[in-house]
C-alpha cells in the first residue's frame, strides 16, 4: 500500500538548463562541491522577487520561502520557473554563497547558469520570451505587482503576496530560470506505528519493515524529520523484529 503525500518532496530550486553532470562518470571526475553550491545558489533570492512560470504569470506566494516555491514550480509547463529581480533586491538580499562568500548571481554565471540582464523591463521581456516566456502577460505582471506594492495590495493579487515585498523597478533587472530539484520524497511505502509494511486492506505483511525515505507519509509539505524519523522507525521497526524472535523461539 502507498503512503499519502505521494505528490509532495523536498528540495530546492536548481538552474535551468540543469548545468550539473548527469552521467555519474562526469559528475565524479568534476567538483561535487561545486556543483552542489550552484544547486543551492537560486534559493538565495527567491523569495524577496518575484517568480512567474512560462505563462509570465506569478504561480505562488514567493514569500511561503523556497521550499514550497520549488514544490509548486514542479506543477508548472514544462516544471520551469523564472526568478526575477532587481539591483535593488541583488544588493539586499541576493547575498553570497556560504561556501565561497562571492555575489551568488556571479557564481551562477561563472558555473554556466543562465542569469538574464538587461537595462529595462521591456528588454528583460524579449529576452525571457527567447526562453519559451509570454512577453506580454511577463509586463503586465510585473506591472500589476508593482501596482499592488504602491497601493499595500499585494495581499489582494489573484496569487498573494504576504511578505517580503520589493517592488521590481530599479536597473538592472535580472532573471534566472529555475526547476524544480528533488532531495527526497515524502511518499512511499505505508507503514504502521511498528514499522511494519502495510498491505491490501492496510493489513500488515509479517515479516517486512520500512523506515523512511522508503516508507512515506510521515512528513507531508515540510521536512521536519529526515534524520530523527529514520532514527526512530529505525528502533521501533528492530524492537518489532526482536518481539517477533523471541515470540517464535517460545
Amino acid at each position: 500500500t502507498l503512503s499519502r503525500s505521494i505528490g509532495t518532496f523536498y528540495g530546492h530550486l536548481i538552474p535551468w538548463p540543469l548545468v550539473i553532470p548527469q552521467d555519474p562518470e562526469s559528475y565524479e571526475a568534476g567538483d561535487a562541491t561545486s556543483f552542489q553550491e550552484l544547486m543551492g545558489n537560486v534559493q538565495q533570492y527567491a523569495p524577496q522577487s518575484i517568480v512567474i512560470n512560462l505563462n509570465g504569470e506569478r504561480f505562488v506566494d514567493e514569500s511561503l520561502m523556497d521550499e514550497w516555491i520549488n514544490q509548486m514550480t514542479a506543477r508548472q509547463p514544462k516544471a520551469r520557473a523564472i526568478v526575477v529581480l532587481d539591483q535593488t533586491i541583488r544588493e539586499k538580499f541576493a547575498g553570497k554563497s556560504a561556501i565561497t562568500r562571492r555575489d551568488n548571481l556571479e557564481l551562477l554565471l561563472e558555473k554556466g547558469a543562465v542569469v538574464e540582464k538587461a537595462d529595462t523591463l521591456e528588454e528583460l521581456a524579449s529576452k525571457l520570451k527567447g526562453l519559451g516566456v509570454h512577453k506580454a502577460n511577463f509586463l503586465k505582471t510585473v506591472k500589476e505587482f508593482n501596482e499592488a506594492v504602491d497601493q499595500k495590495t499585494t495581499a489582494d493579487l489573484r496569487i498573494p503576496k504576504n511578505g517580503l515585498i520589493f517592488k521590481i523597478e530599479k536597473p538592472p533587472f535580472y532573471a534566472v530560470p529555475a526547476t524544480s530539484g528533488i532531495s527526497i520524497v515524502y511518499g512511499g511505502l505505508a507503514i504502521n506505528p511498528k514499522a511494519e509494511v502495510l498491505g491490501i486492506g492496510q493489513v500488515p505483511i509479517p515479516g517486512l519493515y520500512a523506515i523512511p525515505g522508503v516508507a512515506g507519509g510521515i512528513m507531508h509539505t515540510d521536512m521536519w524529520c529526515v534524520m530523527s524519523g529514520n532514527m526512530t522507525f529505525g528502533y521501533m521497526a528492530a524492537e518489532s523484529v526482536i518481539a517477533t524472535v523471541k515470540t517464535k523461539k517460545k
